[in-house]
Order: C-alpha cells, then structure tokens, then sequence
C-alpha cells in the first residue's frame, strides 16, 4: 500500500537511474547540440548540470550546481581546468576550481594538481575562514599532497585518475575494461573502479 501522503502523480524511483528513466524524469531536457568542429581527443571545454534526484520521478528534483570541464592537450600531457559550484538547500555556496595534470594515456592517470575551496554563507558573501588550498604530485607507489603547508602521503594503488576526468576517459576509448582507483574530489582516495563496456543484454533491458 501507498504509504500516508503518497502522491499518485510522482511515484519513487525504482531500479537503476539508467538513460531511459533519467530522459523520462527530464534529466535531458534542452540539452544544447554537440558543436561540428568537437574532437573529443582535442581541447574542449564541457559543462555538466549537477542534478539531485530526490527519490521521487517527477517532482522535488532539483538543480545543485554546475561542473565546467575544460580540456588542453599539450606534449604528451593533457591538463584539466575545474570549475564547480554546488548550493545546499540554505543556498551556501561550495566553490572549488582546479587545475590537474595528467599522462596522455587511456585514463588520464594523475600527475599533479591544485585545488582551491571556497565557501560562501547564505548572502553569497565570502567565508574566508573556510578557504582551503591542495595540491599533489605523483611519487612511486602514491602521492605527496600539501593541504595548507602540511604534507601527507596518499596511498593509493596504481593506475589513479580523478573522478573529474572521467568523462574524458569514457569519451575518448568507449568500451575500456580496465581497473583503477579514483582520486574524489582531488582529496578522497577510492580504489576498486573499473570501466567495461556493458553486456549486450543488459543494455537491452536498461533500454527497454
């Protein structure tokens, strides 16, 4: 039975939020036309809609921000220009902006980066006081990274790229099997990833 106050009209999500259910949720909706001249192993700058779903189909799913991606390739290196901005429910602002770089190589394997954070309150002033800079470079077997003049040393199992690189990976070798640890937000070390491309019969039925 529907639990008290259900509404018939937005009923939960159930399953996986696979293409089909998102493009039925509007997730999609005025997405702009791929460029002509795009190249996806050239430079291109992309941004992606952050979305929340809130468990529900149709309503109380929102906007929380804006990811802009910024690709450049140069001498056996490509580099990434971070722009995010996520707002909470109080309208607080959470702003990082980073530049990594990275081997030119199927996943984009971490070389080095800089990170700033910034916060602002619920009037988009500055919180100075919540201001944050990382950065990192690869050593063997992990990474050197220095958080407001204190270094520490992340372990994390090779290969290792960072969740904001992704998209490029995907894009640029559809269908890669490969295993990895992924670096979250440039400061969360989370390994046992992996890409594949997915079994015919399963994509038949997510898009069914």
């Amino acid at each position: 039975m529907p639990h008290k106050g259900a509404d018939p009209d937005d009923p939960p999500v159930s399953g996986l939020l696979c293409p089909r259910v998102l493009a039925e949720m509007g997730a999609f909706d005025a997405f702009p036309p791929v460029p002509g001249d795009y190249q996806v192993d050239g430079d291109w700058t992309q941004t992606y809609r952050i979305w929340g779903n809130s468990g529900r189909f149709r309503f109380q799913n929102k906007d929380m921000g804006c990811l802009t991606v910024r690709r450049v390739r140069s001498a056996g290196r490509i580099e990434f220009f971070v722009d995010r901005v996520l707002v909470n429910a109080d309208g607080i602002e959470h702003i990082s902006k980073a530049h990594i770089e990275c081997r030119d190589d199927e996943l984009a394997t971490l070389l080095r980066w800089k990170l700033e954070v910034q916060f602002t309150d619920s009037s988009r002033c500055p919180r100075p006081e919540l201001a944050m800079t990382l950065e990192g470079e690869a050593q063997e077997g992990g990474y050197l990274e220095t958080c407001q003049g204190a270094q520490h040393r992340l372990e994390a199992p090779p290969p290792c790229t960072a969740d904001w690189c992704l998209a490029d990976v995907v894009q640029r070798n559809p269908g890669l099997d490969a295993s990895f640890t992924v670096l979250e937000d440039l400061s969360k070390v989370k390994p046992g990833h992996r890409t594949a491309r997915l079994r015919a019969d399963l994509a038949e039925k997510l898009a069914a």
